[in-house]
């Protein structure tokens, strides 16, 4: 499928991840938001160039408008890893940090490799679960990535220890003292045929594709948030 860049959720996501981390950078501690001021500047104008390119992605690809956003998307990764006192639960302003360069370091995959639908729009994985505590009717899931740590509140029942689950990078929030970072998916893998492996098959750190209803929710989730930052999408 090939659709033109402004028209691209993929690109719609990477500009809202940018509007939150901006939103979110005068909580970060002062050197990593100084560090991190004029970098979120330069990449929200960057997605925007290439939202409003007009270009497929391989013409936008091949005309080096996708290259400061995955390095960029890179950078955010250091600073967030380089943040002091992370836990299986970061701060919301943290973990804005590492949605941001998630989004954007995998974004050439994504627009190379995928199709403009709101399936591809964020980076989504398998993660084993090494804890699930109830809370506030809720349960929040500490994941494991091949080593990185992710923390996710979900109101599905039965998810415990030892399992893996698919879920989607989104835009962070807070529940009551925790803070998810993103949402358990229905998925299959992101290479995968339409008959691909069904949930909970894959193992921890590959890539995962939303399918069925969970697309939905996803779009339902980066929309919501969009209308919150003034973002088009």
């Amino acid at each position: 499928m090939t659709e033109r860049t402004d028209r691209d959720p993929r690109i719609a996501a990477a500009e809202l991840m940018t509007a939150g981390l901006e939103a979110s950078l005068s909580s970060l501690p002062r050197p990593a938001a100084r560090e991190t001021s004029n970098l979120a500047r330069g990449l929200r104008s960057s997605a925007a160039a290439l939202r409003y390119s007009f270009l497929s992605s391989r013409e936008a690809d091949d005309q080096g408008l996708l290259d400061p956003l995955v390095a960029g998307g890179r950078r955010l990764l250091e600073v967030w890893r380089g943040l002091a006192g992370r836990g299986p639960s970061p701060s919301v302003p943290a973990a804005w940090l590492r949605a941001a360069g998630l989004t954007l370091s995998t974004l050439r995959r994504r627009m190379l490799e995928g199709e403009p639908t709101f399936a591809w729009a964020v980076p989504s994985m398998r993660a084993a679960v090494k804890a699930a505590i109830p809370s506030g009717g809720l349960t929040a899931l500490d994941l494991d990535v091949r080593g990185e740590r992710f923390s996710v509140v979900t109101s599905l029942p039965g998810v415990g220890r030892g399992d893996v689950v698919a879920f989607a990078i989104l835009p962070p929030r807070k529940f009551g003292s925790v803070v998810s970072e993103g949402m358990l998916v229905e998925a299959r893998p992101a290479g995968g045929g339409e008959g691909g492996e069904a949930e909970g098959e894959g193992e921890p750190g590959e890539p995962a594709l939303p399918v069925g209803r969970s697309v939905g929710e996803v779009e339902a989730a980066l929309r919501a948030e969009a209308a919150r930052l003034g973002v088009r999408i």
